[in-house]
């Protein structure tokens, strides 16, 4: 394994979608092109694009009641959807999904490792109704 070259991750518009001063998108490459999918994934309902299917559980929980048993079963489901839907990592565990101190948000803590490395990475996401 090797933590050199990650030309493998590829190069995609970042997201939030921002213009550069060149007047195009922004692009993104290697890890933060990783982190840019998790923000467009994690704030994209299941089915509310044509890719059937895309998109994660954890935007239900915005407008559940905050509960803990309520949060393990997300947690599980948005593992696998994260495993299915981001192929370049290899997701070791959704460590932490609570409700900071506002109610109307939602976080998420996800560690994985990216494949065919030994580099391992976390993303935290807010997601807010």
């Amino acid at each position: 394994m090797t933590n050199g070259n990650l030309d493998f991750l590829g190069k995609a518009p970042k997201y939030p979608l921002s213009v550069g001063e060149d007047g195009d998108f922004e692009v993104v490459d290697g890890i933060e092109n990783i982190k840019s999918s998790f923000n467009f994934f994690l704030s994209t309902f299941t089915n509310s694009l044509p890719m059937t299917g895309y998109g994660n559980s954890a935007m239900k929980l915005l407008f559940e009641p905050n509960d803990p048993a309520l949060l393990n079963a997300y947690r599980g489901e948005l593992q696998k959807e994260l495993s299915e839907y981001e192929p370049r990592i290899q997701v070791l565990g959704v460590q932490r999904v609570s409700f900071p101190n506002s109610p109307e948000t939602v976080r998420i803590r996800i560690v994985y490792k990216i494949r065919n490395t030994d580099v391992i990475e976390n993303e935290v996401v807010d997601l807010s109704s």
